[in-house]
């Protein structure tokens, strides 16, 4: 969403479990940037994220899919330099 490079924060988007029309309605909010419009999903700005499955699970990160697998990513403030 709105996030800034040099603020040391992940912005962690959490979407509630939804099937059928209400989850066609959520794939397309993502791909036009107004998932964070719909009432099932919440974003909080996080230093860090560890994420444990309790069961099978599938995680998508940046395209790309991993299955039953505990995920953590955290951020170094300043870790990275971009010119403009």
């Amino acid at each position: 969403p709105d996030a800034k490079l040099d603020e040391g924060k992940l912005k962690l988007v959490i979407v509630d479990y939804m099937s059928g029309f209400r989850l066609l309605r959520a794939l397309f909010a993502l791909i036009s940037g107004r998932i964070l419009k719909l009432d099932a999903t919440t974003c909080v700005d996080v230093e860090s994220v560890e994420i444990l499955p309790k069961k099978s699970f599938i995680l998508q990160l940046d395209g790309e899919l991993y299955g039953n697998i505990p995920f953590r990513a955290h951020v170094e403030k300043g870790g990275i330099w971009l010119y403009r």
